[in-house]
């Protein structure tokens, strides 16, 4: 070592540079009685040093400064050692440097601090001691010093999409979620290709089909304060191929409202976006095969309603009753838009084209309690319009069959004559509502729902045009909403709307065979829990138990909840899940079927987001929105309270839990609900059983606990771990000098530990 001095205060301080690869505490400077006595061999205590981990990043030197006390009754202290050693004992290095202006000294502190060369990731060993002029050596301390590792430098696993999280590594994969389109997905640990398991679908608000291939629009409320303030909402254009891959076509806001309508040509799909302050509408044009989104008109009225006039035009309705409004085309062939039809006022935000005219409504003055529109026909080549009948009911929508108008309101399905005469009425809703209506050849099916409230079913219903009576396609379905034919002539129908967006459910299904099967399925919920089975993924999406084929594929509802679901777990036959309003362990079979209660015990104030998880001893734990620790078995019987203080930072082994106590402590708490014991101290649990998402990651190899959070003079979040049987609290990972990494996610296998933070796109892993 070469020394070099420095007076910088009362007393002497010495800085040496080690040329050494690990980080030592160098002794600086002494001060204290003078004395003399027999000489004995000098003693030194209370070795302390700052910091005892850094990353290896930034600088290519670092200082660590420290002291420790000294006692020399012969006062002729003369050298210290430095000496380190690895994590398998081995000496590294080995220095030694002399100690000088301490001559007559016998006691005092030895201050300072060491300029060293920043080394290789390892665990550490510091050993100190001095040495008087006749060579007597002191005892010798020692401390760890720890060099960590830093995500960026992590072996890439997969690149993500946006704000990966909730991993997990189960049958040699790791398992994430992610907020965009692609919910869930899979890698193996080795890194390849990445697995797209389940599309993220939030809530249908149309479809239509180009070919085999279904496009569809989403619309997604923004959390927090978005481009539109607290109400924004994001809308999603996707196309999705025979063989289940989507993609995004496009998107924007949709803040303002305006009609959720889309309209598919040959080579486009035609949406409206919308933006406030002030409120504008723009109706949008995005290639099918992909590419940039045009514009085709943009203005404050709000538009209504979109309609293909074949494919020779497009047609939209721009209206904010009970101001003025117009009908629009525009020509395919050319692009031209003109006007065919303006009106003073409609309280119907639908009309409908045949090869001839327009249909619409106008408002009728003075309203009435049941106030009245009148039909009219505006013939697409100009010229007078045609009133077909001064008194109906608004209309919730218009549709032109051949030589008839049909069109349904709030109490039933009607027709009339293009040209104009009575009005038969072909079915009756009352007290039900009619969503939506189409022409399928010589029949109106329409879509009838119970109302938008909770365990909202519906049917799917036809009639002849002729008239006749209405045949049930579809019962009991959840929420039906729009309906549309494929390329087949197959009749489709939506589900969703308010209620699953609530709840968790949205997806397009078709009729064939006579049943009901899906089209199309996913995700609503960013980020949600999930369980990893030997078949399936199991996920707790909002009121929904959903499974996803470890393979991939459109998501099955396995249990409809009456309440928001907390945490999910399975085994091999059995999905189980606890609920954030009630004190309740539910369970069904993976493959569906009836709901069995394992324990209620009534509602739960505040409510808790813990997880559950199944014990080797066939029980299940979770905590309670009072922080309890309680149990149930899985095959059922009493609920019982395990230990009290918990947070939801919680995993299990076969006879302990361990979880994040409510003081900040780790506790390893038996599950026979003896006596917990404290393992380290001062770790946070970002969240209570009652708080938020997002607690940072909690999770148990056969060795060791792994969390996220600070840790000692370490400036940056950093993965930690401690032993299962206590100990030494010691780094893992450090995270890239960011500061409060909440979101971010971790995983252990037998070899590595994976993790994502939602600001980086990627999964990376490292040794253990």
């Amino acid at each position: 070592m070469k020394a070099i001095f420095d007076q910088r205060r009362a007393g002497f301080e010495r800085r040496v540079r080690v040329a050494i690869g690990v980080v030592l505490v160098a002794i600086l400077s002494a001060c204290g009685g003078g004395g003399g006595g027999s000489p004995t061999p000098p003693s030194i205590a209370n070795l302390s040093y700052s910091p005892q981990a850094v990353p290896v990043t930034g600088d290519s030197t670092f200082t660590v400064s420290g002291s420790i006390t000294f006692s020399d009754s012969g006062g002729d202290l003369a050298t210290l050692t430095l000496r380190i050693t690895d994590a398998t004992g081995a000496t590294v290095s080995s220095a030694s440097s002399p100690i000088q202006g301490i001559s007559g000294q016998t006691s005092g502190t030895i201050v300072g601090s060491v300029l060293a060369a920043r080394p290789g990731v390892g665990a550490y060993t510091i050993h100190v001691s001095v040495s008087d002029q006749a060579g007597a050596t002191s005892n010798e301390l020692s401390g760890p010093f720890d060099v960590v590792a830093v995500a960026s430098q992590g072996r890439l696993v997969a690149a993500t999409g946006p704000g990966p999280a909730s991993l997990q590594v189960a049958n040699g994969k790791v398992y994430w979620s992610e907020t965009g389109t692609s919910a869930l997905r899979s890698v193996a640990t080795t890194g390849g290709t990445v697995a797209d398991l389940a599309t993220r679908v939030v809530q249908i608000q149309a479809f239509a089909f180009a070919g085999s291939d279904l496009i569809w629009e989403d619309d997604r409320p923004v959390s927090g304060f978005g481009a539109c303030g607290t109400d924004t909402r994001q809308r999603f254009i996707h196309r999705t191929s025979s063989v289940g891959v989507t993609t995004v076509l496009a998107s924007g806001s949709a803040c303002a409202g305006g009609t959720s309508d889309i309209a598919v040509d040959a080579t486009s799909v035609y949406w409206v976006s919308s933006t406030v302050s002030p409120n504008t509408y723009t109706l949008n044009a995005t290639p099918l095969s992909g590419g940039p989104t045009t514009t085709v008109t943009t203005g404050f009225t709000p538009i209504v309603a979109l309609v293909t006039g074949g494919t020779s035009a497009l047609f939209w309705m721009e209206s904010a009753y009970p101001d003025p409004g117009v009908i629009r085309r525009r020509a395919t062939a050319t692009g031209t838009i003109d006007t065919v039809a303006s009106f003073a006022s409609s309280a119907a935000n639908t009309f409908a084209v045949d090869a001839n005219n327009v249909y619409y409504t106008t408002a009728n003055f003075p309203r009435t309690p049941s106030p009245t529109e009148t039909l009219v026909a505006q013939p697409l080549a100009g010229g007078s319009a045609l009133m077909l009948s001064s008194a109906i009911l608004a209309p919730t929508k218009l549709v032109a069959a051949t030589g008839q108008l049909a069109w349904i309101d709030d109490i039933g399905l009607n027709t009339i004559s293009t040209a104009g005469g009575s009005i038969a009425q072909l079915a009756s809703f009352a007290p039900n509502k009619a969503l939506d209506l189409m022409v399928n050849g010589s029949n109106l099916l329409w879509t009838e729902t119970t109302g938008a409230n909770h365990g909202e079913t519906g049917t799917v219903k036809s009639v002849a045009l002729a008239g006749g009576s209405p045949a049930v396609l579809v019962q009991g379905g959840d929420a039906p909403r729009r309906l549309a034919l494929d390329s087949q002539s197959q009749i489709h129908w939506s589900e969703g709307g308010a209620v699953g967006l609530a709840e968790g459910f949205s997806r397009v299904a078709a009729l064939k065979n006579g049943s009901a099967q899906t089209v199309l399925s996913g995700i609503s919920t960013q980020a949600p829990p999930f369980a990893v089975s030997a078949t399936d993924v199991l996920i707790a999406d909002l009121w929904r138990i959903k499974r996803v084929p470890l393979s991939g594929g459109m998501a099955v509802t396995v249990a409809a909840e009456d309440g928001p679901i907390a945490g999910v777990t399975a085994d091999n036959a059995w999905a189980y899940w606890n609920r954030q309003d009630r004190l309740s362990a539910r369970k069904a079979p993976i493959g569906g079927g009836a709901v069995t209660v394992l324990a209620d015990q009534g509602a739960s104030l505040p409510w808790s987001s813990s997880p559950i998880r199944l014990g080797a001893n066939g029980n299940l734990y979770w905590v309670t929105s009072s922080n309890a620790f309680v149990s149930v078995p899985a095959a059922g019987g009493s609920l019982s309270v395990v230990a009290q203080n918990a947070s939801r930072c919680f995993v299990l082994d076969a006879d302990n839990a361990y979880f994040i106590a409510t003081s900040g402590s780790i506790s390893k708490q038996p599950l026979s609900g003896a006596a917990p014991t404290e393992l380290a101290t001062a770790v946070p649990c970002t969240s209570s059983a009652s708080g938020p998402a997002g607690l940072s990651p909690f999770v148990l190899d056969s060795q060791y606990l792994y969390w996220i959070g600070p840790l000692g003079s370490l400036v940056t979040d950093t993965v930690s771990k401690v032993s299962v049987s206590g100990g030494r609290v010691v780094p893992v990972l450090a995270f890239d000098g960011v500061i409060g990494t909440n979101g971010a996610s971790i995983a252990v296998d037998a070899t590595s530990v994976y993790w994502a933070q939602p600001t980086a796109p990627e999964i990376r892993a490292s040794a253990k």
